[in-house]
């Protein structure tokens, strides 16, 4: 009896510590990627589409909407459509025309509300920034605390269903060591907020399957919050969790559809306010590029930053049989992963305008438990020591951290054109030079602070500003109106003295129709060139690995900076 006795007490004294250790590791998630993400957060100004989240966060607390016209300053979809030239150049004579024209192409409500994003990302930027001031650190800091919670969630997921610390610990590495989530998360954008309400998504998807009720519950509120975060997103992670749900058969067919129509029926009056299927419309008719190498694009951007197509095959061969009923929770954890990932690249090809990194960047959180899951167990099956397959297992993340080698078999059939000038390196990550840049503050070029800072000491009260890209900065920062922008805003309106200062980038993004508008603004300003050594770069802090790393270094040339007096 003494000899049972110490034998119950010795497994509690087991469970206890385990318990105490899984939660010493989440907490220590938490505390180690929180100062990491806040490093230098606010040594570079916000970009164009950060500036929109801040400014319509700014007009929903103080108006009750987010707003794309308050009367002084109008934010617009950034696309060119080359079917708008005939009648583009009319609508920027007056802001009631350029209302009226962005009303009618569906860039935002008849109220000007505005419905291209939900607004959940606007909410937290908003409150951020009306308690602790308009600064570019207060824009950011909500999402930086998102994402301090996703690393958190996804410890706790992992000791929940693996119950590995070496797992844990590789995964939590791999999401906070991946370049470009560790750059998007840290924007004031919807990135982080995204990345968290996939991973509780899926966390509480499992734990419905597993058989807890509160799982079901949490799903349907998750994935409401993932809607108003990201609808991008949303649909095929439902389209993947109703799926998978119906093939596990963990569920009666009755839960499956009762469950999914309450998620549904949950985010129908939202999908009616943002008027989804408009937008959808929209954006593939405003796409520059074909379905195939938007496809393509997606494809690429999985296998090089998120999830490699090795690893993936991988994974598949080292999972055991659907009989294994001691392996069915992990199952029910990697399975729908690799679904998702699948349907996610499927459904965003069909919608995006252009094979952006942020259209999956959500993806990758949970992409790392299935690269976590599939070194450790590939290293188990390689060598029974417990130490050695330690080993190899953090040698294999490692290796993923910093080199593409397990990327490259893939990414080079790829066609050219929808990967980084720069290249993808053969034994080491070229992005690795952006993150050191990113952290230390070295060869990062910021053309929107040195706009701000050369405005702010020289405009005055009631002066206006012309930016022909990258103009909301401006809105965000100064306390000015500003023309210009992508829909070139009252650009070629003649009532009243012309905008004080102009700032031209000759990289914007302009369509020829666009660039028209400008030129013949230009041609009827008597302008003064000034030095003001602000850099003609396309972006300011854009993430992307398409676009961002590759502006290393201070560019040859400058923006183009007058002064004007009068009309000619």
């Amino acid at each position: 009896m003494n000899s049972l006795h110490v034998t119950s007490d010795d497994k509690v004294a087991s469970s206890r510590g385990v318990r105490f250790s899984s939660i010493a590791l989440i907490l220590l998630a938490g505390i180690v990627s929180f100062p990491v993400l806040l490093i230098r957060l606010d040594a570079r100004y916000l970009w164009q589409d950060e500036a929109m989240t801040a400014v319509l966060g700014e007009r929903l607390i103080k108006l009750g909407k987010p707003f794309a016209y308050d009367g002084h300053n109008l934010l617009t979809v950034d696309i060119q459509n080359p079917e708008e030239e005939a009648v583009f150049e009319a609508q920027t004579v007056s802001a009631d025309k350029a209302v009226d024209y962005f009303t009618k192409r569906g860039d935002f409500k008849s109220d000007t509300s505005w419905t291209g994003h939900p607004w959940g990302q606007f909410l937290l930027s908003g409150i951020s920034t009306h308690f602790l001031g308009k600064t570019t650190f207060a824009a950011r800091l909500p999402f930086v605390l998102a994402a301090v919670l996703t690393m958190m969630l996804l410890a706790e997921w992992m000791e929940k269903v693996f119950r590995n610390h070496s797992m844990t610990i590789i995964a939590v590495l791999l999401l906070l060591g991946n370049v470009f989530w560790f750059v998007h998360v840290r924007q004031c954008r919807y990135y982080s907020l995204s990345s968290l309400f996939v991973l509780m998504s899926m966390r509480c998807y499992w734990s419905w399957l597993e058989g807890r009720l509160w799982g079901a519950v949490g799903m349907i509120l998750s994935t409401l919050l993932l809607f108003n975060s990201d609808f991008g997103t949303y649909w095929p992670l439902m389209a993947a969790l109703f799926a998978y749900a119906w093939i596990d058969r963990a569920k009666s067919p009755v839960a499956i559809m009762t469950v999914f129509t309450i998620s549904g029926l949950a985010t129908l009056p939202f999908f009616l306010f943002y008027e989804i299927q408009r937008e959808i419309f929209d954006r593939i008719k405003s796409s520059t590029f074909s379905l195939h190498l938007r496809f393509l694009g997606e494809v690429f951007q999985v296998n090089q930053y998120v999830l490699p197509f090795l690893v993936i095959a991988l994974a598949i061969y080292l999972m055991p049989k659907r009989s294994d009923l001691s392996f069915r929770p992990q199952r029910r954890v990697l399975e729908p992963v690799l679904l998702f990932a699948a349907l996610l690249v499927i459904v965003q090809s069909l919608v995006i305008p252009f094979p952006f990194h942020r259209y999956i960047v959500s993806l990758t959180p949970i992409a790392t438990i299935v690269i976590a899951w599939t070194l450790v167990t590939g290293a188990k099956r390689l060598t029974q020591n417990n130490i050695t397959s330690q080993g190899i297992a953090f040698a294999g993340a490692l290796l993923l951290l910093v080199s593409p080698i397990m990327s490259s078999p893939v990414s080079a059939f790829l066609p050219a054109m929808i990967q980084p000038r720069r290249g993808n390196g053969l034994l080491i990550r070229p992005e690795l030079s952006y993150l050191k840049a990113e952290i230390f503050g070295t060869s990062l070029v910021d053309p929107n602070r040195a706009t701000i800072e050369f405005l702010r000491t020289r405009m005055k009260p009631g002066d206006e500003v012309m930016i022909n890209y990258e103009e909301m900065p401006a809105m965000f920062y100064l306390d000015a109106n500003v023309l210009g922008g992508n829909g070139c805003f009252r650009v070629g309106e003649r009532t009243g003295p012309p905008p004080r200062f102009v700032v031209i980038r000759k990289t914007a993004p302009f369509h020829p129709y666009q660039w028209k508008v400008v030129k013949k603004f230009l041609d009827k300003c008597r302008l003064k060139q000034i030095k003001a050594g602000i850099p003609d770069t396309t972006w300011g802090n854009c993430p992307d690995p398409l676009i961002n790393y590759v502006e290393l270094g201070q560019p040859k040339e400058e923006a183009l900076v007058y002064e004007t007096t009068y009309w000619k």
